[in-house]
């Protein structure tokens, strides 16, 4: 963007561009190599962090675009920052993707039981390469909106986010197994989780010791939604 509010919308389309490219790339490899999904996305993840290095020698250029700050960071409306409003868009457009569009019942069906969802006429391949490209489109628009709310850019700039996101989907009730989950369970679960680190940090917790507390409610959570699907089978 080079500080420059007219190069904004370019810069976010080439970042979604990018990010569903790199989806579909772990879409591809789960599909048809038969990688599981945390090791390839994880796996994906060292690679583009690799090459981030390989193409900047690890130094970030760049100035951000002040029209960003001001939309994200500072309060809009009411006094509500710009960032909260577009979550609450969000949250409603994701609520109408998953819940009244075939896509959403195509792929809640997909994460019960692929072989019955194929055999029910829905295009497995086709569905979870589209799905991986859009997570890797949202992914991105992420990292957009973190470096508009902090002003900052840096390689690991994403890194506290990526223990908390999993583990706030888990707390949202969906299944990681596939099948059951919502949006707006997401949107709780790290409410929940943002109440529970203030309050480990109101008491003066390390931050190991509020990483321990978010390990263990992820692992205790899958333990749980693992014995589910051995049910459902």
């Amino acid at each position: 963007m080079q500080g420059k509010d007219e190069k904004v919308l370019p810069a976010l389309l080439a970042v979604l561009v990018v990010g569903a490219i790199i989806g579909f790339v772990n879409g591809a490899g789960i599909i048809y190599l038969k990688i599981s999904p945390f090791v390839m996305t994880l796996g994906m993840s060292g690679v583009i962090t690799g090459l981030v290095i390989i193409t900047n020698h690890g130094n970030s250029q760049g100035m951000l675009a002040p029209i960003m700050t001001a939309i994200i960071a500072r309060p809009v409306i009411f006094g509500i920052p710009g960032a909260i409003i577009i979550w609450a868009v969000f949250a409603v457009i994701m609520w109408l993707i998953l819940e009244r569009t075939p896509y959403g019942k195509n792929l809640f069906a997909i994460g019960v039981n692929r072989v019955t969802a194929k055999l029910s006429g829905v295009n497995v391949t086709g569905m979870v390469l589209l799905t991986y490209a859009l997570a890797g489109a949202l992914a991105a628009f992420g990292g957009f909106m973190v470096v508009g709310n902090t002003g900052v850019v840096f390689l690991s700039l994403g890194a506290p986010f990526l223990f908390p996101s999993i583990a706030a989907v888990a707390v949202g009730g969906t299944l990681l197994s596939g099948g059951k989950g919502s949006y707006f369970g997401s949107m709780a679960g790290a409410l929940v989780l943002i109440l529970i680190t203030s309050l480990l940090t109101t008491m003066q917790m390390m931050d190991s010791i509020r990483q321990m507390v978010l390990g263990g409610t992820l692992l205790i959570l899958i333990s749980i939604y693992g014995r589910q699907k051995g049910f459902r089978q």
